[in-house]
């Protein structure tokens, strides 16, 4: 060895060894100068192993100084935090630093330990209503699911130090939070983050009157807005049917039928307000943009008594607040719209602002059928069944012309967070549609017995909707948390139609006499509602439970031009107060037990009315779970419709002379959840309706005009059923099939001699598969295949006292979801084929006027025609995310 090389050996090799260990303890050092704490939180995040959970606005304006490394970063983080009244837990397992305000002292009197705070998006801070929280306690599995604010609060009493918290959300990562508990204390402002996955379309939660149990996690994903639609959107309505409980429609529907309800039992809510018209297009999409939608809960069994429930369900659907940290821009196109979101912070981590819009473009582009959609949807020339005659017949009386269609909503947002936590949020909506057609129609000659002539007909349906809310919430207490709401929904309808389809069926002997003839038709109206809602959530050791008061201003306006009624106008204003209070409680670990009850006064009338509600839970969760439950609902608001045509939704109020609908409903259910890939349950009902609306021409009977309304409001109504629904989950395949087995009867003094009779929109049997399959992380592909008896065929035959119905109903649904994530931009695009084997399902049927051309004078005479549902229809959207 040279002089040189012991050189290097002796002198350098231990230089260069020192600079290198120098430089790697130089590089675990970590220092931020009066740098703001969310941003010290993501660096922190991105060096360790460790997860932040925190509220945003509890350190938006916090600013932090420090200088530490790996191996101390825990201790350095607490103590600055202290300085700032904010305290620290440390979950070693699950890696999370739970950043929270200043902890009052153990209550050393107490065993339990109260624990509350909130779930929001780790991106944007946003909330995230209805998601589930559960934990082990003594060998229990307990939990409860967050409020419409994402807002939770247990008690529990461990004999452990420390407990395991698990959070879940549909479209999110779960979390798993372990805090360490010390007995009589109270965690006041926990903060759980879940991280996003990458998906299309919102989650639909079913809430009943049970907050948790296990089957709501085997449910989780069951209805996800993204799955079907005839024109490719979202639709959370048209969602809904995978469940047994909600009835099969057809694409285009005036609604939902839960559990035999009339389609008025089903109602709509964004932020608390009503939205009058639930979809555009006749029901073809819902009339609210999803993308500016966070998710929703939907309440159809016993529901709580704070949520003034319908005498069917309801949807309550919340507006996305818009991201507390960064600006996020959406854009997207489908069959027939195009539309953008947008939002932001005002103030990083307090405030954020978010607007929506949708926008139609089928006057602009003709493709994927979009003309004869619409003259579909007013009634021009729909496909039907051939008329079986030998005789030389003239079917084709109208000839469409020229079609004019337009559809838009808008949603807008702005909220606020104070530090405390506390939440005001305004928001806006506004929907409408306006399609009308201009066609020609054979009428005969006023001229010439012998000849027609060309009469030019046009149909009009339009429809307005503004709502807007303000809300405050916020702690009081502890123990009682507080929600304030006034609101704001104004709407107005127009349907007209030049040759509105009448049919008269009269006995004359033994024999009946059908007429069918066209005459116009008109109908405008007008709904405006005020609502204030006062809510408080009081939380203690022993109980849990919800009260408060809501009170409603009511001013509606109906007017109609008929043949049978040529100047009908009615105006009815109410006040509506209504008081409840929804209790929890828990006597044994294998009961709950939730009632309720919810007082109504309504001054047009001065009803006075009371809704009980009660339901109970075995062994909830355990593998075998039982439940049973009652409930009354009244409704004072109630809506309107023809049975051959899709118009706007008309809702018109109970007064001194038509008392509000109620309906009674008992429900018993098992559920079986061996597994978490498997599920089953079976649930029956029954319900008994009273005062239920229905318009007389669906009668079918012009003689039937006795009363100073068009439409009947004493109808009787019994509905009842068995549903199952099983769920079975293997790798990439969820299955899940439903099926129901139920009937719904009318009855009326007035119709078919005071006999019952099915309902319109019955079903005997009605079965629906789902298969999911997510091929990989950027590919789902679903299917759906719902198979049922055929509706009854229409109010015509009560003259006849049958019951005889349309031919079975069977559709195949399918749709490919594709997801890729590009440059800090992620491309959504979905392609769907609703009814794929175009099957012609009957719709309904009804008499159509023909002309029998082989008499010496041509004749009008009326014959039956089967019209059908869509035929097939493909469907597009993409939406990219910046």
């Amino acid at each position: 060895m040279t002089k040189f090389s012991k050189f290097l050996l002796i002198f350098v090799l231990p230089c260069i060894g020192v600079f290198i260990e120098t430089s790697s303890l130089s590089a675990q050092e970590i220092q931020f100068d009066n740098k703001p704490a969310i941003e010290v939180f993501n660096q922190l995040q991105d060096e360790t192993n460790f997860r932040f959970l925190y509220r945003e606005s509890l350190v938006s304006d916090l600013r932090l100084s420090l200088q530490t490394d790996h191996e101390t970063f825990i201790d350095d983080i607490k103590t600055s935090l202290q300085r700032h009244q904010l305290t620290t837990r440390v979950d070693s397992v699950g890696k999370h630093i739970i950043v929270l305000p200043d902890q009052s002292e153990p209550d050393k009197s107490s065993e339990s330990v109260r624990i509350s705070g909130r779930v929001v998006d780790a991106q944007t801070g946003e909330r995230l209503p209805y998601s589930t929280l559960y934990w082990q306690e003594n060998g229990t599995t307990n939990g409860v699911v967050a409020s419409t604010s994402g807002r939770f609060q247990a008690t529990v009493n461990p004999k452990q130090e420390q407990i395991n918290l698990k959070a879940s959300f549909v479209g999110y990562q779960e979390s798993n939070v372990t805090i360490p508990i010390f007995s009589g204390e109270q965690i006041d402002d926990i903060t759980i983050r879940l991280k996003p996955k990458s998906v299309t379309g919102a989650e639909i939660i079913v809430i009943g009157n049970r907050y948790y149990s296990p089957q709501d996690t085997s449910l989780a994903g069951l209805i996800s807005t993204d799955r079907f639609s005839p024109l490719g959107e979202s639709n959370a309505i048209r969602a809904l049917q995978v469940l047994p409980s909600v009835g099969t429609t057809t694409a285009m529907n005036d609604g939902l039928n839960i559990r035999g309800s009339t389609p008025d039992g089903f109602q709509l809510e964004l932020d608390g307000i009503t939205i009058f018209n639930q979809s555009h297009l006749f029901g073809l999409l819902d009339s609210f943009n999803e993308s500016a939608v966070l998710n929703s809960g939907f309440f159809y069994d016993v529901s709580p008594a704070h949520i003034n429930s319908p005498i069917g369900g309801k949807l309550s659907l919340t507006t996305r607040s818009g991201s507390l940290q960064n600006t996020e821009i959406e854009a997207g196109i489908s069959n027939t719209s195009i539309k953008s979101t947008i939002g932001g912070p005002i103030q990083k981590g307090k405030s954020s602002w978010l607007i929506s819009a949708r926008s139609s473009y089928m006057n602009q582009v003709d493709w994927f059928q979009n003309n004869e959609l619409v003259r579909w949807g007013l009634d021009i020339n729909r496909p039907g069944s051939d008329i079986g005659s030998a005789e030389n017949i003239e079917t084709n009386l109208v000839t469409p012309r020229n079609s004019d269609v337009y559809y838009l909503d808008i949603h807008g947002k702005l909220y606020f967070e104070q530090k405390s936590g506390s939440r005001t949020m305004a928001s806006l909506y506004f929907g409408g549609d306006r399609t009308n057609h201009i066609a020609d129609r054979l009428v005969r000659s006023s001229a010439s017995q012998r000849n027609f002539q060309t009469q030019n007909v046009e149909t009009e349906n339009r429809w307005n909707n503004f709502a807007s809310s303000v809300q405050h919430q916020r702690s009081l207490s502890a123990s009682v948390y507080s929600n304030t709401m006034l609101g704001l929904s104004t709407y107005e309808t127009l349907f007209r139609k030049g040759d509105f389809l009448y049919t008269n069926v009269t006995q004359s002997g033994e024999s009946l006499q059908t007429t069918v003839f066209t005459y116009p038709l008109l109908n405008r109206s007008t709904m405006n509602r005020v609502k204030l809602d006062q809510t408080f959530d009081i939380q203690q050791d022993e109980f849990s439970f919800k009260t408060g008061f809501t009170g409603y201003y009511h001013r509606g306006e109906y007017r109609e031009e008929s043949f049978d009624r040529q100047s009908f106008y009615a105006r009815t204003s109410s006040i509506q107060a209504d008081l409840f209070l929804q209790s929890e409680l828990n006597p044994f670990d294998f009961f709950s037990l939730q009632s309720g009850i919810r007082t109504h006064y309504y001054s047009s009338g001065k009803y006075f009315r009371i809704s009980p509600r009660i339901k109970a839970n075995l062994f909830s969760d355990k593998i075998f779970s039982v439940s049973a439950g009652y409930s009354r609902n009244h409704q004072f608001i109630n809506r309107v419709g023809f049975s051959n045509a899709v118009t706007a939704d008309v809702w018109v109020l109970a007064n001194e002379t038509q008392a509000p609908s109620s309906v009674d409903q008992f429900t018993a259910g098992i559920y079986i959840n061996p597994v978490s890939r498997f599920y089953l349950q079976a649930e029956g009902y029954l319900k008994r309706y009273k005062n239920l609306r229905s318009h007389e021409l669906n009668a079918q009977s012009l003689t039937n005009t006795f009363t100073d309304s068009p439409w009947f409001y004493d109808n009787e109504g019994e509905g009842k059923g068995v549903e199952f629904l099983a769920r079975y989950r293997a790798g990439f395949v969820t299955f899940s099939q439903s099926y129901t087995l139920s009937s719904m009867k009318l009855r009326n003094d007035s119709i078919n001699e005071g006999e019952e009779f099915y309902a319109p929109w019955d079903r005997t049997h009605v079965g629906t598969t789902n298969l999911t399959f997510n091929l990989s992380s950027n590919i789902q592909l679903f299917a759906a295949f719902i198979l049922g008896s055929g509706s009854v065929t229409g109010t015509y035959d009560f003259a006849r006292n049958q019951s005889s119905r349309l031919g079975t109903y069977r559709r195949l649904d399918m749709s490919a979801l594709f997801t890729k994530s590009i440059d800090g931009k992620t491309i959504h695009a979905k392609f769907s084929v609703f009814n794929l084997l175009d099957e012609q399902n009957p719709w309904y049927r009804e008499y159509q006027p023909v002309i029998v051309t082989r008499n010496t004078v041509p004749a009008i005479r009326s014959e039956i025609v089967s019209v059908y549902d869509l035929g097939i229809q493909p469907s597009f959207e993409i939406k990219i995310d910046f």
